[in-house]
């Protein structure tokens, strides 16, 4: 298999990955009228924009096999400017967002 062959699988995988993870719902908001159980606090990976930031959120829960992500916040943390940096100060160059994942609670149970 040649290189092209391997760039097409590999991303033909990954539209199947981000296919899969946007299924997950996300809010800000309780979802008090369906029961779930919480799970732990995610973060998603870095990135530049917050719709970025978003889905790799819902790829991480996709991952470790939650249902929803609830409270869903951003964050853009500061990193020290470097020693070589004209500016002064604190400069942000990601995007971050985070929620509480969780499993939703068996209908019948």
């Amino acid at each position: 298999m040649g290189w092209r062959d391997d760039a097409r699988k590999r991303r033909e995988e990954d539209e199947a990955r981000r296919s899969r993870a946007l299924e997950i719902q996300a809010s800000t908001l309780s979802h008090a009228a369906r029961p779930f159980t919480q799970g732990k606090v995610i973060w998603g990976a870095a990135r530049y924009t917050m719709e970025d930031a978003y889905e790799e959120l819902l790829l991480k829960a996709h991952e470790l096999g939650y249902d929803a992500v609830l409270g869903v916040g951003f964050t853009s943390p500061a990193h020290r400017p470097s020693s070589t940096s004209t500016g002064s100060g604190y400069s942000t160059v990601n995007i971050i967002a985070y929620g509480t994942g969780v499993r939703w609670a068996n209908e019948g149970s």
